[in-house]
């Protein structure tokens, strides 16, 4: 797998999905790293495969099945014992909170495989 650094602490490998509506891709945060604030512009559908995350809204681990919408807003941090490996589909770009997220937002694209 290629894996690219997309924040302090997370690594991500896009996946061969075969649909161009959608992002497929695993995301790897190292233990007790936090993934930037963002809000979606779509749904995403995320499966922690291994590790666990937190954040406003409960804790989730190994097998679980975390739905997010256009209204939802959070700071997923991952477990500080070990890495969490998420499976995630986006079917558009996430929103980044912030003065960060209002300079970067605007060259927020989906990268389907």
């Amino acid at each position: 797998l290629e894996w690219k650094r997309s924040g302090r602490g997370v690594r991500t490998s896009r996946l061969r999905f075969g649909d161009p509506q959608r992002e497929v891709a695993l995301y790897r945060i190292r233990a007790g790293s936090r993934v930037l604030e963002h809000g979606h512009c779509g749904s995403e559908i995320t499966v922690v495969l291994s590790g666990a995350f937190a954040d406003h809204e409960g804790c989730y681990r190994a097998g679980d099945f975390v739905l997010r919408g256009t209204t939802d807003v959070h700071r997923p941090v991952a477990a500080p014992e070990a890495d969490c490996l998420c499976l995630g589909v986006l079917e558009a770009p996430i929103r980044l909170g912030g003065l960060f997220g209002r300079i970067a937002n605007p060259f927020l694209r989906l990268h389907p495989r």
